[in-house]
């Protein structure tokens, strides 16, 4: 018996798999092992779906920025827009506290990612906001 056709697992399960026993444990419940037994998988066939636990922590990542809204950016005066953002950036990071210590410690690297700063920044730049 090979593997099915329709893949059974995917990314983003994966990593919404993850942030749960972080979100109820705190960032040391997080490992690949201790992930795939909770998949039902064994750890060498998470690397079929992402390519390592640097992957995973940064969908973990764009999990928690998705939260945040940036949409206040596209019609409403920078410091308004900031404010929003600002509140929104807190509450994710309240939903999510035991993230902070684990994210903290990696670099961004998700283009998603990213792009949601660069939303940011580029409306701050705008405005008038230095990018220096």
């Amino acid at each position: 018996m090979g593997r099915p056709h329709t893949p059974l697992l995917g990314t983003d399960r994966i990593i919404r798999e993850a942030l749960a026993p972080i979100d109820a444990e705190g960032a040391d419940a997080f490992s690949l092992p201790r992930l795939a037994a909770r998949l039902g998988i064994r750890t060498p066939s998470l690397y079929h779906h992402v390519t390592g636990r640097a992957a995973v922590v940064e969908g973990v990542r764009r999990l928690v920025v998705e939260e945040m809204d940036t949409s206040a950016f596209a019609d409403r005066p920078w410091d308004a827009a900031l404010t929003a953002w600002a509140r929104s950036y807190r509450d994710a990071f309240a939903r999510h506290p035991h993230t902070i210590a684990l994210l903290a410690t990696t670099t961004i690297s998700s283009p998603a990612t990213l792009a949601r700063y660069e939303t940011v920044l580029g409306a701050l730049a705008r405005s008038g906001w230095s990018r220096c």
